[in-house]
């Protein structure tokens, strides 16, 4: 798994699911995160998951 330290940003309550932005320091713009309870200081993003993009 690829570790990402940071903290939540704003928070969704979509019932039984939490969608929140994850503010990772460096990342251009939040991630989109969605769980039963958001991350308290980091997430991880499996390798399969994963796209390294070219300019």
């Amino acid at each position: 798994m690829n570790r990402l330290a940071g903290r939540t940003g704003a928070q969704r309550y979509l019932g039984a699911l939490t969608r929140y932005d994850f503010e990772v320091p460096g990342a251009p713009k939040p991630f989109l995160a969605e769980s039963p309870a958001p991350a308290v200081d980091a997430i991880a993003i499996a390798p399969e998951h994963l796209r390294l993009l070219d300019h």
